[in-house]
Formats: structure tokens, sequence, C-alpha cells
């Protein structure tokens, strides 16, 4: 009789057939016993669907009309049996030991197995020749939810969430172009969950030309709206402390250095006076001497206006 819960590896795919066989290779591969897989082919115009197919019956697969990831992977989940839920996208790989180690931890360090969310540390390589680029460990400043949410942000299958903790906050926001699992993890830990971390590499992040990651200011774009509606979770719980406005107000700062820093005067403006209404004091935590005594005396917005100027006259003067 089986005593361990069942965990569901969901995988969406779009046009994906160079990579989603190793993704769903990866997934059969774990040492973890109680797994089920399901794929969901977000309406490959591709091979993926004939690639997918050769994985039939050992994964369960639905086939949909093209609504993005986001809705993918809320079909996923949602037509799985998993008491817990691992997304894992198709260019990316698990090591085989990831859902063992998220299982003993969550048995061993939860208050609550099923509300706490295991995180783990994972690699970050480029596909075109599997070099490591970093290894991307989760460690924080501070064990409150919110700022380890907003200061290390979980890759996609980094965490192992349980089934009621995404039916509370009904999963993937789809109208969200990307930067999907930075909204839901900050609206996770809004409502009010445990992170417990695992100091080890458990999967790959594979990088590629093209995909929607690479468009950083496209990221940066989705902040505010994101910052906004984990803020209102809060508010409605009494759960928006100074702390964690300050928290708000430093994202957005970083958000406004790198707009500017990327020749988008006018979205690095507007960061900027988003993250003073958060917190006057934000930025303080995303400089160091000398630039911060230089915001001391005129401010930040003034002082990246002036490096904004320096960067273009050097850019057309040398």
């Amino acid at each position: 009789m089986q005593t361990q819960p069942l965990v569901s590896i969901v995988i969406p795919c779009y046009n994906g057939q160079a990579y989603v066989a190793d993704a769903i290779s990866s997934a059969l591969a774990q040492t973890y016993p109680y797994t089920e897989v399901v794929v969901v082919d977000d309406g490959s115009t591709d091979k993926s669907r004939d690639v997918i197919q050769q994985f039939e019956p050992k994964v369960r697969t639905l086939v949909l009309t093209h609504q993005g990831g986001n809705a993918a992977r809320n079909k996923g989940w949602h037509a799985s049996n998993g008491d817990y839920i691992l997304f894992l996208d198709a260019d990316d790989v698990l090591l085989p030991e990831k859902v063992q180690r998220h299982v003993e931890a969550i048995f061993k360090y939860a208050e609550d197995p099923y509300c706490d969310v295991t995180v783990s540390d994972y690699w970050v390589t480029t596909i075109a020749n599997e070099r490591k680029i970093k290894r991307v460990s989760l460690v924080g400043s501070s064990e409150d939810p919110v700022i380890f949410a907003l200061e290390c942000p979980p890759g996609i299958s980094s965490p192992l969430y349980p089934r009621s903790r995404l039916e509370e906050v009904g999963g993937f926001s789809e109208g969200l172009p990307c930067s999907q699992e930075f909204d839901l993890n900050l609206r996770l830990a809004a409502t009010g969950v445990r992170w417990i971390p695992i100091r080890e590499a458990l999967f790959t992040l594979r990088k590629r030309e093209g995909s929607v990651s690479s468009s950083y200011i496209h990221v940066l774009d989705q902040r505010q709206t994101i910052l906004a509606r984990a803020a209102e979770i809060l508010e409605a719980r009494n759960a928006l402390t100074e702390e964690r406005k300050l928290a708000f107000a430093a994202d957005m700062a970083r958000a406004a250095r790198h707009y500017m820093q990327r020749g988008c005067r006018a979205k690095g403006i507007q960061a900027w006076e988003s993250s003073l209404r958060w917190h006057p004091e934000g930025w303080k935590t995303v400089y160091q001497w000398p630039a911060r005594m230089l915001c001391g005396w005129f401010g930040p917005l003034a002082v990246e206006r002036l490096a904004d100027w320096r960067r273009r006259f050097i850019a057309k003067y040398g």
C-alpha cells in the first residue's frame, strides 16, 4: 500500500521538438517511485507531438490549441492527480534525485507538509554546448517569505508545490506574457507560504536564443503589476509591513536602474517614481558608496539621470 505522496511532473511544450525528449526522459528517470508525468502540447506546429508520442503510455498527454505557457501549465496541473506538483519546461532537465530530495525535505522540515513549499538550487547552462554558466543558490537576506521571493526568485522547476497551495491562489496568471513563476511565487508568499530551501542544485535551466526569458525589458515591464497584485493580498491580510514596503521599493529601484542602463529612460523614471511611492528609502539597498552618498545628497532619480547622461555622452564621444 502506497504511503508516500504522488508527485505530478507537468511539462508544457510549444515547438520544442529538439528538447522535449530530454525533459521527459529526465522526468521519467526520477529515483522517487511515486510520480506521474503530464505533458501538455500547447498547439505545437513542429514535430513535438511525434516526439511526445514516443513516450506514451509512460506519460499522459494533453493536446491544446495554442494558449501560451501559463494556460498550458494550469491545464496540466488541473488534469494531474498528484498531491504535489513540479513544473518542468520542455527545454530544461531534472537531476534524477530532484523529487526524492524534495519529498525528504517536506517530511523532515515542513511545519505543514501540505502547505509549505520546498525550493532547490539549480544550474544554468546554454543549450548550444551545455556549458554551465552558473549555479543559482537561493540564499536571501531575510527569512520573511515575501522578501525571499523578491530577492531569490526560484527558477520554474525549483519549487515543489502542494496542490492545496496552487488551488488557493488559482495557479499561474494566464494574462501575463512572462515572469509567470515570479508572479506565482510572490502571490504564494503573500498568502503566508513557508519556503524550505534545499541546498542542492537539482535541475538544469537551459537557456536558448528566442526564449521569452531572454527579453529582459519585457520582464521588467511586468514588475509593477506583479508587485501591486501581491500587495493587494498582503493588505487584505493586514500584512503589508514597513519591511515589505521597503523590499518592494528596493525591487522597483533595481528595475529602474536596469531600465536606465539599457537606454529606457522614460520607463526608468516611472520605475523610480514607483519605488519612491512604495518607500522613500528603498533605493538605499541597491547602491554602494560613492553612489549611495550622491543619492543621499541629490536623490536617486537625479543620480540616475546624471548616470544616463554620462552613458550617452561616452557612447557618442568616446
